[in-house]
């Protein structure tokens, strides 16, 4: 019986006629050309990146609607590639791009270690046509009622100068977060969430101190887990927040 047809995903919601901008991340002239004839449909345009430097300048220099990183690269691996990435969209308050992180190894501590870099979801190579396909879809064609609704902050009087200084402290606490738990460093995971769950409320961000207090409560049970969850929940929540000033 032969295999039901696999559709490849709609354009992004914003322009359903433009093609999907795919970045490949990948070293491997084998792999990237079995990612070719998987993505090889007019809904698709493609652009290749042979290690991680290169990716990175490619995330600066264009815009792509998802990134399939492989992690294993010479020259730039793909979990520090993620991290610069993230941090340069930061740095400059670009959106998230959907990083789909590609590697031959399914070990749940690696799979933790691409979200805990950034990336969006953990593909075990070799991955079949149907999940590559599927998994575009989810990160490049959000239904409307799975788009997270933005987050409305109502700035205390008097702090309006403050508050973009604690905004981009606490961004570069996530990526302090982020290489901390790769160390297995609860001290440090702990003072961070220690000190957000403390000045948080005090700018006007009590989501910020809930997340936390959490990050620290999950530091003191030494929960590598639930504190990468809370990483990735502080990460969207700088992502939809919008700033309401007096």
């Amino acid at each position: 019986m032969p295999d039901p047809i696999e559709h490849p995903p709609a354009a992004p919601a914003d322009d359903a006629r433009r093609p999907v901008r795919v970045l490949v991340a990948e070293d491997s002239p084998i792999n990237l050309l079995l990612i070719q004839a998987y993505l090889k449909h007019p809904s698709f345009q493609l652009d290749s990146a042979s290690n991680g430097a290169a990716a990175v300048e490619k995330i600066q220099s264009a815009e792509y609607d998802i990134v399939l990183m492989d992690i294993q690269m010479p020259v730039m691996d793909g979990y520090t590639a993620t991290r610069m990435i993230r941090a340069w969209e930061d740095q400059h308050h670009k959106r998230h791009t959907p990083i789909l992180a590609l590697t031959a190894h399914c070990l749940p501590e690696l799979q933790q270690e691409s979200l805990t870099a950034g990336c969006n979801a953990h593909l075990v190579k070799p991955v079949r046509k149907r999940e590559l396909l599927e998994a575009i879809q989810a990160f490049t064609c959000p239904q409307p009622a799975a788009t997270p609704e933005r987050i409305q902050v109502q700035v205390p009087e008097g702090m309006d100068e403050a508050v973009p200084l604690f905004l981009e402290i606490t961004r570069a606490g996530v990526r302090s977060l982020a290489d901390a738990l790769r160390q297995s460093d609860y001290t440090k995971i702990r003072f961070i969430g220690h000190d957000l769950k403390g000045s948080g409320g005090g700018y006007g961000f009590d989501g910020i101190s809930a997340i936390g207090k959490l990050i620290e409560e999950a530091a003191k049970r030494s929960d590598g887990e639930e504190v990468g969850r809370q990483i990735a929940a502080l990460t969207g929540y700088l992502d939809r927040v919008d700033v309401i000033y007096p």
